[in-house]
């Protein structure tokens, strides 16, 4: 991974450092959004409930005022509830979930449905803190309880005869698996919708910092290639007034330091071949006196300092070549007179 990281360019890894936070923030965010919402479906859930009874109260007292048990049938008025759906369908109808009338602990008149798609009539109401709130202790419950093996958010309310004792129990619910599967379906656009604003900001900051280095990289390409040498580049980005710009100038001085270098090596080059041609010449001269021969004088041109060379070869051997001749001269005399 780091020798990965290593080859990559410095854009790639800035987006990838930044997407790798945004997706950080937008998982968290899932989390802590996930969290916020279940709860609050929860809390949503179980108020519900107390409107509901309150609906379910008023759908009831429409049939009579009072409600009396005898033997195991309920009334209420001269009505007796005991496999009498109506109330409950209707109850139903308006809040939705299930709604359930018990004689005592049982049930004799319900929406809730058994596994077969039968109506739970005769079932018991399971022996729970509903069951003990209710039944033991007369009072209301509100809360979530399982229900023939199934989750639901409930509200109990005792039903009393005239004297008030406990007779039956009036029962509004909701399936806990609606709400969570509403819970559930919102999380998922929740989800959806951070990862398409994630992937939307991961190309944005992919573009922008592209964009951004981009000189950058121009800059490096430049470098590289007056590195090797070739100075004959525009170095761009120079105009710019941030970090890139100076990046830019202080690489434009390099280059031109790099092209007064070259300029004064060519110069150097150029006055060391001067040198080993006044040298050569010098030589050749030299070794053409060493067999004898004085009769030719340096007519190249040399460089200005090696003028002064040039003129006093020539003058020495045209010294030497007067010399010589007058030497000869006498030796010839001499040589007449030793004849004559």
């Amino acid at each position: 991974m780091p020798k990965l990281l290593a080859k990559t360019n410095l854009a790639t890894k800035i987006t990838l450092l930044i997407v790798g936070a945004m997706l950080l923030l937008a998982l968290t965010s899932f989390l802590v959004a996930g969290r916020i919402v279940t709860n609050n479906a929860m809390n949503t859930a179980e108020a519900e409930q107390e409107s509901n009874m309150r609906v379910a109260w008023s759908v009831l007292r429409g049939y009579g005022g009072d409600f009396r048990l005898e033997g195991d049938t309920i009334y209420v008025g001269d009505r007796a509830l005991n496999d009498w759906h109506e109330p409950v369908d209707q109850i139903k109808n308006l809040v939705g979930g299930t709604a359930t009338i018990f004689a005592g602990d049982t049930r004799v008149a319900t929406n809730v449905m058994k596994d077969d798609g039968s109506r739970a009539v005769g079932t018991k109401l399971a022996r729970n803190a509903a069951y003990d709130a209710v039944l033991v202790s007369g009072k209301p419950y509100r809360g979530q309880a399982d229900i023939l093996g199934k989750p639901f958010f409930t509200a109990y309310d005792p039903i009393k005869n005239a004297s008030g004792e406990t007779i039956g129990v009036l029962y509004v619910g909701l399936p806990k698996a609606e709400k969570v599967a509403h819970v559930r379906e919102l999380q998922r656009k929740l989800g959806l919708a951070m990862l398409l604003v994630t992937g939307l900001m991961a190309a944005g900051t992919f573009y922008l910092t592209n964009r951004l280095f981009r000189p950058m990289r121009s800059l490096a390409d430049t470098m590289t290639v007056i590195g090797e040498g070739k100075t004959d580049v525009e170095v761009p980005a120079r105009d710019r007034e941030d970090e890139i710009g100076g990046m830019a100038k202080t690489l434009e001085h390099f280059r031109e330091i790099a092209i007064a270098k070259r300029q004064a090596d060519a110069k150097q080059q150029e006055l060391m071949n001067e040198q080993q041609r006044v040298l050569d010449e010098v030589e050749t001269a030299l070794r053409r006196i060493e067999q004898g021969d004085l009769s030719q004088a340096i007519d190249s041109r040399f460089p200005a300092e090696f003028d002064g060379l040039k003129r006093s070869y020539n003058a020495a051997i045209a010294s030497l070549g007067e010399l010589v001749g007058a030497v000869k001269q006498r030796t010839d005399g001499l040589r007449t007179g030793s004849q004559e």
